[in-house]
């Protein structure tokens, strides 16, 4: 049977806090939010040995294929004949199988590769404004005419036309990646991820896990928009509702300084 994981990831919204979060001085109470991006990893027949298919099927012109070689310095190209390009998508990529190298056996990661990989990304609608769904439908613009929406409503638009709602998409998309990669690698258990994981048996191995999925998210999300931003979207994503207090930018400036370096 085809291997196959799911991790999702949360929204958030900041209770308290507002700028003040940039400064590690202060904190901020940062609230998950019920809405969740959802990451599929699974082995796939139709997809080339050794390559990676990358789908988000609410959008136009969404589907990205990449062609993966361990052994090369540049480790994940996109193909030629992708219609449109997706930093974050690609970033989270190459970034979590570096990782997964360094901390697993070479030929376990190219077994799992040779399999061909297929991964869809989707997203709760309260990540997207849905005004063009509901006037399409002629209802009115409120909170009961929005549950009469199909979950994970196709928008008919690509990526770069949507209207975001503030509730952090890309931070939740980047963690429910990674983290779905990394236990897809055997990097991580699934059990790193569960509600309970902090009551499991190997509850230390799993909170250090949590951390490193959150580590690599924080890294992968800063590379992503070019900076080293306040933290608390992908820190949501990741322990859920908390008080967050931003970490040193510091800590990622080399990295950010030389994106070869792998991340651990």
């Amino acid at each position: 049977m085809p291997l196959s994981t799911v991790v999702s990831s949360p929204g958030k919204v900041l209770l308290t806090g507002g700028y003040l979060v940039l400064d590690p001085a202060y904190s901020g109470t940062v609230i998950s939010a019920s809405s969740r991006f959802y990451t599929i990893v699974q082995d796939d027949t139709t997809v080339s040995s050794g390559n990676i298919r990358v789908r988000s099927p609410q959008f136009n012109d969404a589907t990205w294929n990449f062609v993966v070689d361990i052994d090369s310095e540049n480790i994940l190209d996109p193909e030629s004949n992708n219609a449109t390009k997706n930093k974050f998508v690609q970033l989270a990529l190459e970034k979590t199988i570096r990782l997964a190298v360094e901390l697993k056996e070479k030929t376990i990661i190219q077994e799992v590769l040779s399999r061909g990989i297929d991964i869809a990304i989707v997203g709760d609608n309260d990540f997207y404004s849905q005004r063009a769904t509901l006037a399409s439908l002629s209802i009115s613009r409120t909170l009961e005419s929005l549950k009469m929406i199909k979950p994970f409503n196709k928008s008919g638009i690509t990526l770069s036309d949507v209207h975001k709602t503030g509730l952090g998409s890309s931070a939740a998309l980047i963690t429910s990646l990674v983290s779905a990669l990394l236990v897809h690698f055997s990097v991580l258990p699934k059990s790193a991820f569960s509600e309970d994981a902090e009551n499991n048996h190997d509850a230390k191995m799993d909170v250090l896990g949590k951390a490193l999925a959150h580590n690599l998210a924080q890294y992968v999300h800063c590379l992503a928009q070019g900076k080293v931003g306040s933290g608390f979207d992908v820190s949501a994503a990741v322990f859920g509702t908390h008080l967050y207090t931003r970490f040193d930018p510091a800590v990622l400036q080399l990295l950010m300084d030389d994106s070869t370096v792998c991340f651990i």
